[in-house]
């Protein structure tokens, strides 16, 4: 309920513009939250003498542009932040394609020492003995494609003998 001769603006933000134009006023409780034992008012605007409820209002509607106008401009600021990030990044890239070369695949499968290492291994490494190179630890042995290995484990006729040993 609000009184005669008063108003209820339900905006934002309200209380701070009233203290700020000297205007005398109420914060309008218009519910309670009951949680943890206790009730909290739920506090929705103020409550203004008519006459300056038109005032208030076309200075909430003024602070509120004045709010858009700064968040606008954050969201630029970052905006424009990572522009420059973007472009940062592709000057060094151009860059270290001048330096180092443009070309792809090969060149770069060429410097990484690494993929030279597990190169030379596989071309030192005869054909059928590939675990002596894994055993050195360059190559890594590929179990799929030794099916007499039996997947690393032993098959049921390692001995040697057919018979089924259980």
């Amino acid at each position: 309920m609000v009184p005669e001769g008063a108003a209820h603006i339900e905006l934002r933000s309200t209380a701070k513009i009233c203290k700020r134009l000297g205007i005398d006023y109420a914060e309008a409780v218009t519910g309670f939250e009951f949680g943890k034992q206790r009730a909290v008012p739920v506090i929705t605007g103020v409550v203004v003498a008519k006459e300056h409820e038109e005032l208030v209002v076309k200075e909430w509607e003024k602070d509120e542009e004045e709010r858009r106008i700064k968040e606008e401009g954050k969201r630029e600021k970052v905006a424009l932040a990572m522009w420059k990030k973007l472009l940062v990044g592709l000057r060094i890239v151009e860059r270290v394609r001048g330096e180092y070369g443009a070309e792809g695949g090969t060149e770069k499968e060429e410097k990484n020492p690494f993929t030279n290492q597990m190169r030379k291994a596989k071309k030192q490494a005869p054909e059928t003995g590939t675990n002596a190179a894994a055993a050195e630890g360059n190559v890594e042995m590929d179990l799929d494609k030794d099916d007499d290995m039996a997947g690393g484990f032993l098959p049921d006729n390692a001995d040697g003998s057919d018979e089924d040993v259980r």
